[in-house]
């Protein structure tokens, strides 16, 4: 006879049930956001010892988040990425908001060029090849 204790998700799938699959879907969201967020959502619940998620709240969330940040050194493009689906999670599925997470360490966004900027930099070496100069003009990143 198994007791399961009222503040631990009896399972980690929780994050694929059907509520949650069928608002993805009503909502027209893609395909890949599909899967990801209950990825997103399963990593939340094991990160906090599979507590269900309607008993955390914006400080579960905020932890979370922060620890993506400062000890799994994620992009700032992940971060939002799981900040979307526990979001999703919390307003659609589960009908709670989550006020004050003001206090969440975002991760930063790098501050080097993208491939766009490195392509135009290089193209800007070859806008007069006669002149010879083969130097790629570069515009140095503010420090911050």
């Amino acid at each position: 006879m198994s007791t399961a204790h009222p503040t631990v998700a009896p399972e980690v799938e929780d994050s694929n049930s059907p509520e949650s699959i069928k608002s993805l879907r009503f909502k027209h969201y893609s395909i890949r956001t599909e899967q990801a967020y209950p990825d997103w959502i399963r990593r939340f619940i094991l990160f906090h010892a599979k507590h269900h998620p309607a008993e955390m709240g914006a400080p579960e969330v905020e932890a979370f988040l922060t620890h993506l940040a400062t000890v799994g050194r994620v992009a700032a493009s992940t971060q939002n990425r799981a900040l979307s689906a526990l979001l999703f999670l919390y307003r659609e599925v589960l009908e709670i908001e989550l006020p004050g997470m003001e206090n969440m360490q975002r991760a930063k966004r790098s501050q080097k060029g993208g491939v766009l900027t490195l392509l135009f930099r290089f193209m800007g070496c070859l806008e007069n090849p006669m002149t010879g100069s083969f130097q790629v003009p570069y515009t140095p990143m503010p420090l911050s």
